[in-house]
């Protein structure tokens, strides 16, 4: 991690962080060989702290992932549990793109909210679900004032409906209700003209 393992290739050597991390959790390191050594659990630790603070969320998230399946008893287990949830949450990009990473990241912090109800991050958890459902609820709500623009009513309140059915305790909840009373006193309005 340090970038003091060495390679040698064709008489030229070369140092880098990611030969200490192979030598440690590659396909033939040393974790990977012999899991039940003493420190393999401070390793990982160290390893998926080291790939978060270089922002490489991808590898930290697998390595977090990794210490809580192949050491649920370790004293890292919880601190790896609410880390892994939060690689996870900085893997979102936003409400306009993709929500399987929102979706993962919901799993992770719901997991940890479930195995450790009174843990020492469990606030920071119920903060980050709230985020999470704001961020849902928000997605939904700008699909659903896209199919207002096509002229598309009825799929919008379906989405408008989402909003509200599924997280129901957010700003944008409120937003969704507001559209859909107007569009509820629009078609009023035209049933009293025809």
């Amino acid at each position: 991690l340090l970038g003091n393992a060495k390679r040698a290739f064709l008489g030229i050597s070369d140092t880098s962080p990611s030969f200490g991390v192979d030598i440690l959790i590659g396909e033939q390191g040393l974790f990977s060989r012999f899991a039940h050594l003493e420190y393999a659990d401070d390793g990982l630790l160290e390893i998926a702290r080291h790939y978060f603070e270089k922002l490489q969320y991808p590898e930290a998230e697998k390595v977090y992932e990794r210490l809580v399946q192949k050491y649920p008893l370790s004293e890292w287990a919880e601190l790896a549990a609410y880390q892994l949830a939060v690689t996870a949450f900085k893997q979102v990009r936003g409400v306009e793109y993709d929500q399987a990473p929102l979706m993962k990241a919901r799993r992770f912090f719901n997991t940890y909210r479930n195995q450790y109800p009174r843990g020492v991050h469990i606030e920071s958890v119920r903060e980050h679900l709230a985020e999470i459902s704001e961020m849902e609820a928000q997605h939904d709500l700008t699909v659903a004032k896209y199919y207002l623009r096509e002229s598309r009513p009825e799929a919008a309140i379906y989405y408008l409906r989402e909003v509200r059915r599924n997280n129901s305790n957010t700003k944008a909840a409120v937003e969704a209700r507001q559209i859909f009373e107007q569009m509820e006193n629009y078609r009023g309005l035209e049933d009293e003209a025809a």
